[in-house]
């Protein structure tokens, strides 16, 4: 243990240097982008250090100011909560909310099928019989909810 603490002591100021690369190696490898901002500032203080003799807790001190600089200015500056101009992309149930169909399968024991496009959706509703128009009212996971449309002469 000794020896390994001493080998990190000899290495100096180098040590931010290294730890900053890893943790840019680390961000390449795993997914999201939490470990850049720690990485860069790992950088930024070894630049710091190399230049400007500081104690050690000085150095630690900066790089967690640092961090917490980066962190927050990221944050402020990307916003992970963008609209989307396609809100219902991943939520294919509920792309069809409103729009109305004709079964294929009669809904029997509150289940039947519609076809949307090329493929087969479940849909769920009161029992009717195939080739009624229903209009969906709802999704859960990936079965519809339908309701018989009715035919009003306006």
């Amino acid at each position: 243990m000794e020896e390994t603490l001493g080998l990190f002591a000899s290495f100096g100021t180098w040590n931010w240097l290294i730890m900053g690369a890893l943790l840019l190696c680390l961000e390449i490898l795993l997914p999201g982008f939490y470990l850049f901002f720690f990485g860069a500032s790992a950088i930024l203080t070894g630049i710091i250090a190399l230049n400007f003799p500081i104690p050690w807790q000085a150095q630690c001190g900066l790089f967690v100011a640092m961090s917490l600089i980066n962190t927050i200015a990221a944050r402020l500056f990307w916003n992970p909560h963008i609209k989307s101009d396609e809100p219902l992309l991943n939520k294919r149930g509920q792309q069809h909310i409103g729009k109305t169909y004709t079964l294929t399968t009669a809904i029997h024991n509150g289940r039947g099928k519609v076809k949307v496009g090329d493929t087969l959706w479940l849909v769920g509703g009161q029992d009717m019989p195939e080739g009624a128009t229903v209009k969906v009212i709802g999704a859960q996971g990936s079965m519809l909810q339908v309701e018989q449309m009715t035919d009003n002469p306006e």
